[in-house]
């Protein structure tokens, strides 16, 4: 039987429709062949190693380049950027502190009381510079050196003297056993306005000759008759005090150098009597000076000596060994 017209074109249109379908289900077949399944990752997708870890979901923040070093706990408080290192003076070694600071007070104390005790003459004497400070304990004595400037009517400056000898007397003896009780003391001495008394200063030889010199000069005296006390074998360090030539209508010439050893438990003052050679400073009076046979030596005076140091860093170590 033949199709009638309608019915052909009926065919055609279902043809066209299966043969559409079809192209269109093979494509979607491909692309999902290239698709990843559940368990199966594509060659396109990067593999995360570590599935089980939470992934960032903001991986494009700023990460910490040192992420090491120590959080501010306060970020109120201004951090000191260089610390430096830590003062000697610390709670794990309060002695090193007190013994800096007795040094400041005694330098003042030295200073303060010895312009108060140099105005009940015409003029007055200001200290500067005071340094090399020996506490004699023993004796209550302070020998120590400065440069000295001289006021008439406390407003003239009459100039400076360099490096003098002096020393003070605190009165009585000490038994201090640390630098804590020595700065109770200092501060109790300073607020008590006491009244010191010192010799009046004596200019220093070491600022006028050379260090050779000076040397050659302990050498010699060292090595002269005290009255029977022998100084040969006492090490050059053990000397100070030493003075250039000192007016005094007494002495052999009228002159003499004095000086101070520590022998022991004993400080001795010493003085080398002779005329000055030549007058004037240098090395060459010294020289002259030591060339004289007929120059006098003595024993002047005997204290008892021991020495409260407060030169001497107290370290860490020694403060926990004491």
């Amino acid at each position: 039987m033949a199709l009638s017209k309608g019915k052909k074109i009926l065919i055609a249109v279902v043809a066209g429709v299966v043969a559409i379908g079809t192209t269109i289900g093979v494509v979607l077949g491909i692309q999902n062949s290239k698709a990843p399944g559940p368990d199966i990752p594509s060659i396109d997708t990067p593999v995360d190693p570590n599935p089980d870890t939470p992934v960032d979901p903001t991986p494009d923040d700023p990460v910490d380049p040192t992420p090491d070093e120590p959080v501010d706990p306060d970020p109120d408080t201004p951090v000191d950027p260089d610390p430096g290192e830590e003062d000697p003076g610390t709670s794990e070694n309060p002695e090193e502190k007190y013994r800096q600071d007795n040094i400041k007070i005694l330098k003042e104390i030295l200073a303060s009381e010895y312009e108060e005790f140099s105005k009940k003459g015409i003029a007055s004497y200001k200290l500067e510079n005071v340094d090399n400070i020996i506490l004699n304990t023993a004796a209550g004595e302070v020998y120590f050196t400065a440069d000295v400037r001289m006021m008439a009517n406390d407003t003239i400056d009459m100039g400076l003297i360099e490096g003098c000898n002096i020393t003070g007397y605190l009165g009585e003896s000490f038994d201090w056993q640390s630098q804590e009780e020595l700065n109770k003391f200092l501060i109790s001495f300073k607020d008590s306005n006491s009244d010191m008394e010192f010799e009046n200063y004596k200019e220093g030889m070491s600022s006028k000759i050379s260090g050779e010199t000076y040397k050659e000069f302990i050498d010699y005296v060292k090595e002269q008759s005290y009255d029977g006390v022998d100084l040969s074998s006492i090490p050059n360090e053990n000397f100070f005090g030493v003075t250039w030539f000192v007016l005094d209508y007494d002495a052999l010439g009228n002159r003499y150098i004095e000086y101070k050893v520590v022998d022991g438990d004993k400080v001795y003052t010493l003085h080398a009597e002779n005329v000055q050679p030549g007058g004037g400073v240098g090395d060459g009076v010294i020289k002259a000076f030591m060339k004289y046979t007929n120059t006098v030596f003595k024993v002047v005076d005997v204290q008892p000596f021991e020495e409260f140091d407060i030169n001497t860093e107290i370290g860490a170590t020694a403060q926990a060994q004491s």
